[in-house]
């Protein structure tokens, strides 16, 4: 049976417990490539409506709205719908997703490094991006291919992550 977490749950859970009391080891606030006029942003988690409002999590506004408030829930919903398609993705295609990850941080992200380049992997089309590249080198190859992951710019002489 699977869980769904709601903002009620979430304050009841380790990891709600830990976002409070500021213990989870979240980057400190840092500057947006061209948006250095704002200062430094926090880092934060994309939620629903269900969810509280707190400085690391970024809920759209309640109710009806219009104008910006309007233009700001429908990016925020657009980018919560994209993150979730990408997590589809990559759990359609390894079961190591369908569970919950019992290892360290670091682990967990050389986890989703390592399958978003396996993914891009397994779709190289050599027949036509590979010739495409050799023509066109300036480009990476999520220029090239924009239905791959995003997490792997420049597949064909770094295949391997740093």
């Amino acid at each position: 049976m699977e869980e769904t977490l709601s903002g009620g749950t979430l304050s009841a859970s380790a990891f709600g417990i830990a976002l409070r009391q500021n213990t989870l080891g979240i980057p400190e606030d840092s500057i947006l490539p061209g948006a250095e006029h704002l200062g430094p942003m926090p880092h934060v988690f994309l939620a629903d409506e269900a969810f509280p409002l707190r400085r690391n999590i970024m809920r759209p506004y309640p109710g009806y709205n219009t104008g910006e408030k309007k233009v700001f829930n429908t990016r925020l919903s657009h980018v919560r719908r994209m993150v979730e398609c990408v997590f589809g993705i990559l759990s359609s295609q390894w079961r190591v997703y369908r569970r919950v990850l019992c290892v360290s941080p670091e682990v967990a992200e050389n986890v989703v490094k390592a399958t978003c380049m396996l993914h891009n992997f397994m779709r190289w089309d050599t027949s036509t991006d590979l010739l495409y590249l050799l023509k066109h080198p300036q480009l990476s190859h999520h220029e090239v291919s924009r239905t791959h992951l995003a997490l792997a710019p420049t597949m064909p002489a770094e295949m391997l992550w740093q």
